[in-house]
Parts: structure tokens; C-alpha cells; sequence
């Protein structure tokens, strides 16, 4: 059996999205089955409301500009190029884009199912996290085939069945090792960052995560919280400074990040066992 897809095309002055809808999904709980796919690119600055679709889980995928993507609860994922999520039927969110870039991402809708659920039941997807790929990465690469297969019009089922087991296998590996890399990639950020104000909303939106599970994957990684290791980079570049002939407690302090000097000073002593004025005599 083939299925059929047709093509719908919205335009509005923002943005033009195409999709390619499957006229023969229906009744396949038990198999991986896709309803659609889809090509969207916002020109201007807008927000997009982004409804949970009934019985369908929507993956996205950001090709070109960035942009941010905001939960019900107003957890907020910075979008950008790499950009993997799902939106599930129980997901209502909006993404909101306000750079000059725009936003251009595909998307693939899939029959929600017995072997879809036990595919996400342990995903970081699956749980409403962001995954974030390389461009030619094999997971994408499948992604790209799915729509050029669609857009012929008609496609063997099986064909579709297989190749779309093969992008959530992909997407189950590439996970394996995102999680290191996207909290290492925090830490990095942390330390680029020290002078300024952090907060653990602000770095579970770098990492593409809940906060919830920013801090628990987080601690699995580097054996302390995020505010931790954050307090550990500052005052480890303090001790830096204090090094540095001319350079005041005071201006070393606002470097790292503490706007009260005298703070600066107990965190200081508490973290290395004396105060920042004997590490400046030595």
C-alpha cells in the first residue's frame, strides 16, 4: 500500500509554511506512521502559538535563525541552527521570534502509537527537552530523506514505516552523548559569563532543558549544582586577580560577579579557608 500526500501552503505576510498531509494515517496504533511534513520560514518578528495537534507528536527541527521556544508554564528553550523538540498533543507553546534572522525550520508529524510511546517513554525529547544536532548528523540526514520521499506524492508505507524507525533510533543515540556535551558547553558559558548575573532559568535555557532536570543532570555530570560550580568558577578566577598587581578586592569582586564586596569576601574565606587579602600578600 502507498500513501498519498498532498501539499497546503499558508502565506502571510510573516511567514510561509508548506506542509505535506498523509490522506491514509489513521488507525495504526501500533506501528510508526506519518501523518505529515512540513517546510516553515518566519520572515519578521512574531510570536507563533504552537497547539498541541490530537493523537499527533510534531517533530521540529531549526535549520537557519534562532528564536525561543515557551512552554504553558513559561519554561523558555533557546532556539538556534541544530535545534531538535517535540511538540506532543498535551503540549501547548508559542515560539517566539524577535531577530532580524527569522526562523526556518521542518517538521515531521507522527501517529501517536504503542511503539512511538515506548520509543519516548525514557527520552529527553519525549520528556519536552531540547536536542541539539549537527547539520549532518545521521539523525537529520534521515529527516531530509522522509521529505524528499514525501514530496514525490506517493510513497510505499513500508518505506515510510522503516525510515522513520531509523530517525528515532538515530535520535536515541545521538542522546547518549548530548546531554555531557550540551552541560559542558553550560560550564563554558558560566565561565564567559562570571561578571554577570545567572540564573538557573537562564542556564537550563543554554543547556535546552527543564530546570528540573538541568540541576539533576547537572549534579550526574559534575558532582555539584549549577550555582555550585558557578560560585567554584568565580572565585577560582578571583583568586586569579588577587594575583595581579593595582588590582582592588572591590574590582576583583564586580569581575567575578558580586556586587557586595563584603559577601565576595565570606564566600571567599568559606571556599578557601582564608581571606582574599592574604591571598593578595602572598
Amino acid at each position: 500500500m502507498d500513501f498519498v500526500f498532498k501539499k497546503s501552503k499558508n502565506l502571510t505576510k510573516k511567514w510561509d509554511e508548506t506542509y505535506w498531509f498523509s490522506s491514509s494515517f489513521q488507525g495504526r496504533k501500533k506501528q510508526i506512521v506519518l501523518a505529515f511534513y512540513g517546510e516553515s520560514t518566519v520572515f519578521e518578528p512574531c510570536e507563533i502559538p504552537c497547539p498541541g495537534c490530537m493523537d499527533l507528536y510534531c517533530f521540529e527541527y531549526i535549520v537557519q535563525g534562532k528564536g525561543i521556544l515557551i512552554d504553558a508554564d513559561n519554561s523558555q528553550y533557546q532556539l538556534s541552527p541544530g535545534a531538535m523538540y517535540i511538540i506532543s498533543p498535551e503540549r501547548h507553546c508559542r515560539i517566539l521570534v524577535n531577530s532580524g534572522q527569522g526562523l526556518q525550520k521542518i517538521m515531521l508529524g507522527v501517529a501517536n502509537g504503542t511503539l512511538l510511546q515506548m520509543m519516548l517513554y525514557h527520552s529527553q525529547l519525549g520528556s519536552g527537552e531540547l536536542l541539539q544536532l549537527d547539520d549532518n548528523s545521521e539523525a537529520v540526514e534521515i529527516f531530509r530523506q522522509i521529505g524528499g520521499m514525501v514530496k514525490t506524492g506517493s510513497v510505499p508505507e513500508q518505506w515510510l514505516a522503516t525510515e522513520c524507525y531509523r530517525f528515532l533510533l538515530q535520535l536515541s543515540m545521538a542522546e547518549n552523548t548530548a546531554p555531557c556535551h550540551s552541560l559542558h558547553s553550560v560550564s563554558e558559558y558560566m565561565q564567559n559569563n562570571l561578571q554577570h548575573t545567572l540564573t538557573l532559568e537562564q542556564l537550563a535555557a543554554v543547556a535546552g532543558m527543564s530546570k528540573i532536570s538541568f540541576i539533576r543532570k547537572f549534579r550526574k555530570v559534575f558532582g555539584c549544582t549549577p550555582i555550585q560550580h558557578l560560585i567554584a568558577l568565580r572565585l577560582d578566577y578571583a583568586r586569579t586577580l588577587l594575583k595581579l598587581p593595582n588590582m582592588s578586592v572591590n574590582e576583583v569582586a564586580s569581575l567575578c560577579g558580586y556586587r557586595n564586596v563584603k559577601f565576595f569576601s565570606r564566600e571567599y574565606h568559606r571556599h578557601f579557608k582564608f581571606p582574599p587579602s592574604q591571598n593578595r600578600q602572598g
